[in-house]
């Protein structure tokens, strides 16, 4: 069956994740094939979706990756499993640069722990500690036509997003032929999943976690002049699948992240702060974008950094000219103040401080306060940096 990763909602990609490689770590043990039982009475500890919804909501966190090569910057779904840990798809995490977090409690930077692609999985750390409880992963055995709960931040939408259905197949190994991937074990649903849904949890009606979106199929074949279009197939890999692997990588520590240059990172001074005082819709997103760009300056992955801004703004530009001017650059902390415009172009006032060496300050500053105003675009789903404007910066 001609399959495709859920993935991140990517620009300039067409939707589709990168390429995985070997993963860095595996399970200490196979997973548990899922075999058919009969479908259980509901319980007392059941709940409909729409009183599980505000319980588990919290726990469930939208990802932004930046690109290299002035590539794309994508999106995608995680849940929480610790209190600086969050789970999500291999596919979305592989050999990103800077990974962001936006959770109910602001945003923050995460590191790949260690991640399998085998079960389509991967475990991150973050810098900020989550003041939720983890959601519990279930170790109850599928059945068919059991009801779950896809949760997550599809097309790169700026609001938690769910869709129900049941599950419709069980124990089937998957191969994504763009990506040259199979998956063991995944189990099918009916429930809808798109692009920036991968990583995300899947719940029963307990709160439990039942599985993590890995991809689906629109079309029965690879054949493209006799495939017929299929609906309701997506693969969902099974909590038996992941338990192991948490198992194993809780308590390992995230190596070094490798930036767009092939370089390690090894010196980092702290995650970038960010405070949002507008209450636009779009103001969190926006705001996400931005810490991507910031924290990717800081990291000195000037690629990264590049990655968000728009089409047009890197063609009018050049990585080479714009890069040397932050070579030093330390974005200390990031207001957005408010945000302005309709559609797809937006303005979003700014106040933020830097630190860098004096040959690079204005005036030979070593700390600066910059009042900015970003003009950002939509492309694809995910908000770009289209244009800056803004006085010259005082000192601290």
């Amino acid at each position: 069956m001609a399959a495709a990763l859920s993935g991140c909602s990517a620009i300039g990609l067409g939707g589709s994740p990168p390429a995985l490689e070997t993963p860095v770590f595996s399970p200490t043990e196979p997973p548990t094939a899922q075999t058919a039982t009969p479908a259980a009475t509901a319980s007392p500890g059941e709940m409909s979706w729409e009183d599980l919804t505000p319980t588990v909501s919290d726990s469930v966190v939208r990802l932004q990756i930046a690109g290299c090569d002035g590539a794309a910057t994508s999106m995608g779904s995680g849940f929480v499993v610790g209190p600086h840990e969050v789970m999500t798809a291999a596919h979305v995490v592989d050999d990103a640069p800077t990974i962001t977090v936006r959770s109910s409690q602001g945003l923050t930077r995460a590191r790949v722990i260690a991640f399998d692609t085998h079960t389509d999985s991967a475990l991150l750390r973050t810098d900020e500690a989550f003041e939720g409880e983890a959601v519990p992963l279930s170790t109850r055995l599928l059945a068919l036509g059991r009801d779950l709960a896809v949760f997550g931040y599809p097309l790169a939408v700026n609001d938690l997003q769910v869709s129900t259905g049941v599950v419709s197949g069980l124990d089937q190994a998957v191969t994504y032929p763009a990506d040259d991937i199979t998956v063991d074990h995944v189990f099918v649903t009916d429930a809808a999943t798109n692009p920036g849904n991968s990583g995300g949890p899947v719940f029963d009606r307990t709160g439990r976690v039942v599985g993590l979106v890995s991809g689906g199929t629109n079309w029965d074949s690879n054949d493209e002049a006799t495939r017929r279009p299929v609906q309701g197939r997506n693969y969902i890999v099974p909590a038996s699948s992941l338990i192991p692997n948490l198992d194993a990588w809780s308590g390992l520590e995230p190596e070094d992240a490798e930036l767009c240059n092939g370089d390690t990172e090894t010196d980092n001074d702290g995650s970038l702060k960010v405070s949002v005082h507008s209450d636009h819709p779009s103001a969190e997103a926006l705001a996400q974008a931005l810490f991507v760009h910031g924290e990717s300056i800081n990291t000195g992955d000037y690629e990264a950094a590049w990655s968000v801004f728009s089409p047009a703004f890197q063609r009018s530009h050049s990585l080479k000219s714009w890069a040397p001017g932050h070579e030093t650059s330390f974005w200390v902390s990031l207001d957005l103040l408010d945000v302005t415009g309709t559609g797809g172009r937006l303005t979003v006032s700014t106040r933020f401080q830097t630190v860098q060496d004096a040959e690079y300050g204005h005036d030979g500053q070593t700390c600066s306060i910059w009042d900015r105003s970003y003009v950002m675009v939509l492309v694809g789903g995910v908000w770009r940096i289209d244009s800056t404007h803004g006085a010259a910066p005082t000192a601290c």
